[in-house]
């Protein structure tokens, strides 16, 4: 019990009190991934919150990532210019 506490502790102790990245690798490598997975969806989250405050969620704005469906292809193509999506590497109207 507290394994992850006690490593980081340990990593401290080896390497001094200033060593944060030392005392993080003595850290199991799947919770220092759990770590950053977390932070990286923190990040997500902060930006989708900020995007949705500033423009809404009801339609697509400049650099927003769309998925454009046809009757047979589904195609992933982040907006140019409002009104222009940028397809392969043609501008489509």
């Amino acid at each position: 019990w507290m394994h992850v506490e006690r490593a980081l502790l340990e990593g401290y102790k080896l390497h001094g009190p200033n060593a944060h990245q030392n005392a993080f690798m003595m850290l199991p490598r799947n919770m220092r991934m759990l770590y950053a997975h977390a932070y990286q969806s923190y990040v997500w989250n902060k930006m989708a919150s900020e995007r949705i405050q500033r423009f809404g969620y009801t339609r697509a704005v400049e650099g927003d990532l769309v998925l454009v469906s046809t009757d047979h292809d589904s195609t992933a193509t982040t907006t140019g210019k409002l009104g222009k999506r940028k397809q392969g590497e043609e501008e489509v109207e």
